[in-house]
């Protein structure tokens, strides 16, 4: 039986799901969030390619003194990049 894992990538926040062998469960993916079972749709990326997620994503962001790329309402920033003109 294969297993299947589903992301909701929310604006605010997302969730992680797994189904296998017939039974769906929201997995816990943020240990800071009192739930457990969502996480902070934010995303920061430094000037050596380092990947943060959640709140990880806003210590490092703090930390570095803003230098890299920071990311929260992707919808909304991706939104924008197709609209933008050149």
């Amino acid at each position: 039986m294969r297993t299947v894992f589903g992301l909701d990538f929310g604006t605010t926040n997302s969730a992680l799901a797994v189904n296998s062998a017939g039974s769906t469960e929201v997995i816990d993916i943020d240990p800071h969030n009192l739930t457990e079972k969502t996480m902070r749709s934010v995303i920061f990326v430094d000037r050596e390619n380092g990947i943060y997620l959640d709140q990880e994503a806003i210590l490092q962001y703090i930390e570095q003194g803003g230098q890299g790329r920071f990311m929260q309402s992707i919808k909304t920033f991706s939104l924008f990049c197709r609209v933008r003109p050149s």
